[in-house]
Order: structure tokens, then C-alpha cells, then sequence
């Protein structure tokens, strides 16, 4: 993995993420079940795991049916789309500080 490339990545993500938040007012989510969060830890194979995790997140928010119909206003779906957004800027804040750790300790040895 390149780690310099995932951590600007990530961070680049996150403030996308926030924005997008931020400016689609979308409704609160409720306290409700959550999904386990993908741990992001300072090794290569549960950064990979975060990456993956972290994709699959924006891939369900992305084709949530709420941005492929205009006339939806499912309450569900939208407070759906507010709680993948809010992983999705959890998550990609974790990748990027794990990425930034693992590249500090591949340095000495480099």
C-alpha cells in the first residue's frame, strides 16, 4: 500500500463526507442498532479490512434509493444515508491516522 496516497485519500474523504453532511440536512439518526466498527489498527492486513470496509460504506450510501429517485422522501432511507455518512467520516479519520502510523514505523527501517 502506498500510505502517503491512503492517508490523503482518507482525509480527502472525510471532508467530502462532511460536507455532503453538513449541506443535505439530512434527519438525525436514532440511537438504534449499530453497525461493529472496522477497526483501522496499526497493522497492514486491518488497514486493508478498514479500506475495504470503508468502500462498502460508500457504496451503500451512494446507491441508497433515496439518490436514485427524485420523488423519495423515505424517512428510513434518509436516516440511512445520515448513518453511513457519519461512518463513513468515522472510519476514513481512523484509516487516515493508522495509515499515518504504519508509514512512521516503515521509516526508520526504510
Amino acid at each position: 500500500l502506498d500510505l502517503t496516497f491512503v492517508a490523503k485519500s482518507a482525509s480527502e474523504i472525510r471532508k467530502r463526507a462532511g460536507r455532503l453532511r453538513d449541506n443535505m440536512m439530512l434527519p438525525e439518526p436514532e440511537d438504534g442498532p449499530k453497525r461493529p466498527a472496522a477497526e483501522a489498527g496499526a497493522e497492514a492486513g486491518q488497514l486493508r479490512s478498514s479500506l475495504s470496509a470503508l468502500g462498502e460504506l460508500i457504496y451503500q450510501f451512494a446507491h441508497n434509493p433515496v439518490f436514485k429517485e427524485a420523488n423519495v422522501a423515505d424517512v428510513q432511507m434518509l436516516t440511512k444515508a445520515r448513518r453511513d455518512l457519519e461512518e463513513i467520516i468515522e472510519l476514513s479519520g481512523r484509516v487516515k491516522k493508522s495509515s499515518e502510523k504504519l508509514r512512521k514505523a516503515e521509516k526508520p527501517s526504510q
